[in-house]
């Protein structure tokens, strides 16, 4: 596995960190239970690294999983303590390949496809769209996609007040 490749699964302390690493192309799961040791088993059973708040699990055994603490309130540097610490690189290419419901890869589909899923406006006003064969659920580059990119360089870019 490269660096790039890694996989991440974020306790429930860390569910907008869980999203945001998912728009940027990165495998993340998010673990909304709240018993470290299934926590830790999925970790294993996944292959996955731990993303976690929990001081309390400081010191603690992880069983050899690999783990993360994240140090920080903010979603910014949150983000940024992930990705400097793995030495992982941001793609914008990668951006927005993976399902933020369920955060399997997004492939793409004909508009012909989509066309009863969608609102008629969508399809007369978009070609490119994705799906996540996992949820079914549809994606296309709308208004919505424009704010969100911009959302996600400011916060790469150190630029939150969040």
């Amino acid at each position: 596995m490269t660096v790039q490749d890694r996989k991440f699964l974020a306790d429930r302390m860390l569910g907008k960190l869980a999203k945001y690493l998912v728009m940027l192309g990165k495998n993340t799961a998010y673990f909304t239970g709240s018993d470290p040791a299934q926590l830790i088993d999925l970790a294993h059973m996944e292959g996955r690294t731990i993303l976690t708040r929990n001081r309390t699990l400081i010191g603690k055994s992880y069983r050899g999983a690999d783990y993360l603490f994240i140090s920080d309130d903010k979603l910014g540097q949150q983000l940024r303590q992930v990705l400097n610490h793995f030495g992982l690189e941001i793609k914008e290419p990668e951006f927005f390949t993976r399902c933020l419901r369920c955060n399997h890869e997004l492939s793409k589909i004909s508009p012909g496809d989509v066309k009863h899923k969608v609102p008629n406006y969508v399809v007369e006003t978009q070609q490119d769209f994705s799906v996540c064969f996992e949820c079914k659920r549809v994606y296309w580059r709308g208004t919505h996609h424009k704010r969100m990119e911009e959302m996600l360089r400011k916060l790469l870019a150190g630029d939150d007040k969040k």
